[in-house]
């Protein structure tokens, strides 16, 4: 298909500035070094950079098709010999042009969308586990995806439209009959999904993040109910939505379905249609055990999933409702449960004794709070936190992490996360007022050691026998980002180095 092909088959408002090529189209491009003759190159505005300022690089590399919002900033010899439209919406042009490009991939998969502030990533890993143990299915999330003969870590929660729909003909190709993707309120509001047609979608929970994007909470959940209208909005038949009804913003979620949804609900009330009745720890809080009443036997459920935590009972129950909804029997669940390996950076023991190291991904004040709740259960010592900020990222929620270390840990050491181009000494600096705000004084109850790797160098050398160290902000992450690029760093491989020199 020619570009002028592609455009005239969504349905998005468009202004032809110039209608010179007509070469056949092979990929959709916002990286102008990725951009070659086979290309249109997508101008997006973004937060930091504009597209528009590349489309000459694009241009010296063979392009020959351009999405622009602003024609104005284009070059006279790029409209001279290039088919160039205008759109209100670059992003949104990406993701309906590469639907039309891919030929809708989602048409033949049941596309299986998870949301929420938290537990996205472990619900979408237990979900792919279930279904991979009696389907075929390619996966999207924040650690890594999979899609046809391709398995890769993640860039990003959810990836740019034009890299998903080219991952989803993959899959299908591959034979592949489900996909389930980590949808971010990022990919919602910057129209990575703009056009999928979608099966189910699963809400996990709401708590406060993000707010550098939206400035208000209810901005925010907004942005999480544009998930559930587009769910509303599809085209695809016996639609479900799996909602946790613990979580208060539950019944908000309802409340956007239409009668083309059925709603499926989980929780410890008796209105829910999973009901969590029971739930323990074996003695090492290795395995939770729970049982459910569900809609589709008369018989009680029981389930033993090798996972640390009681939030994460929730992401098992949603994970379970989406699959016996889909088909998927008790006994198939039960054992892809059994078997499940966890999720890189997610309440990681990476080191177990004398004391005990955990990583994990917690980055919010409700997270933190969280982990050091479940890390007090293991320890007979003291808990001790490692942790930072991410830089040019919501500031407000830098104090109530400090907060939340002073109330819940018995010692915090403040180091960096990926600091981007902010001052690192006005993230510590942030942190460290929460800490002193409640009463907190270092040495005694804290300190301050940038480098990260010897910020957990320090916590294991001042650990005892029976504490718990929790490394949080990073989880799975490879690489710490600076003002000055990308310095290779992962918490749980930076601990197994530190364990073989004790």
């Amino acid at each position: 298909m020619t570009f002028k092909e592609i455009i005239s088959r969504t349905n998005l408002k468009y202004k032809e500035i110039s209608g010179k090529s007509d070469n056949e189209i092979t990929g959709i491009r916002i990286s102008s070094r990725e951009c070659g003759d086979g290309d249109v190159f997508a101008a997006i505005k973004g937060f930091k950079t504009d597209g528009h300022l590349f489309a000459e690089d694009a241009f010296s590399r063979g392009c020959r098709n351009f999405i622009v919002t602003d024609p104005g900033t284009i070059p006279q010899n790029i409209t001279d010999s290039s088919t160039v439209y205008q759109v209100d919406d670059t992003r949104e042009a990406l993701a309906l042009c590469s639907n039309v490009l891919y030929n809708s991939p989602f048409n033949e998969l049941c596309m299986i969308g998870i949301t929420g502030s938290k537990g996205k990533t472990t619900t979408t890993f237990l979900i792919d586990a279930i279904f991979r143990s009696v389907t075929k299915n390619s996966f999207f999330t924040t650690v890594k995806y999979r899609a046809g003969e391709t398995e890769e870590d993640s860039e990003r929660t959810t990836m740019e439209a034009d890299r998903l729909q080219k991952l989803l003909r993959d899959s299908v190709n591959h034979g592949d009959t489900h996909a389930i993707v980590e949808v971010s309120s990022h990919a919602v509001t910057l129209k990575r999904i703009a056009g999928v047609e979608w099966d189910a979608g699963l809400f996990t929970s709401f708590s406060r993040d993000h707010l550098d994007l939206y400035g208000t909470m209810e901005k925010y959940l907004d942005a999480k109910l544009d998930f559930f209208r587009m769910l509303s909005a599809s085209n695809k038949k016996n639609k479900i939505a799996v909602i946790n009804m613990d979580d208060p913003e539950g019944c908000k979620v309802l409340d956007v379905l239409n009668d083309t949804v059925r709603a499926v609900t989980i929780g410890h009330s008796d209105k829910c249609s999973y009901r969590i009745d029971d739930v323990a720890s074996d003695e090492n809080y290795q395995i939770i055990e729970l049982t459910l009443n569900t809609p589709i036997l008369t018989a009680k459920e029981r389930y033993d999933v090798p996972l640390m935590g009681d939030y994460n009972v929730t992401n098992i129950v949603l994970a379970i409702a989406c699959a016996r909804e889909n088909g998927i029997s008790y006994e198939d669940v039960y054992a892809a449960l059994h078997d499940f390996c966890g999720v890189d950076g997610r309440f990681n023991v990476v080191f177990n004794s004398p004391f005990k190291v955990v990583v994990d991904y917690a980055h919010t004040p409700e997270s933190l709070e969280k982990i050091f709740t479940e890390c007090r259960k293991l320890a007979s010592g003291k808990v001790i936190a490692v942790f930072g900020c991410t830089g040019d990222r919501d500031r407000e929620k830098r104090p109530i992490m400090g907060e939340v270390a002073a109330e819940f840990a018995d010692y915090t050491i403040i180091t960096d996360d990926d600091t981007y181009t902010e001052d690192p000494e006005i993230i510590i600096g942030m942190l460290e007022a929460g800490l002193i705000s409640k009463g907190k004084r270092s040495p005694f109850n804290y300190k301050i050691i940038r480098d990260r790797k010897s910020a957990i160098a320090e916590s294991m050398a001042m650990a005892q026998p029976g504490d718990v160290i929790v490394i949080a902000g990073m989880g799975h992450q490879k690489y710490q980002v600076t003002g000055n690029g990308k310095i290779p760093h992962n918490d749980r491989d930076c601990v197994l180095e530190l364990c073989k020199k004790c």
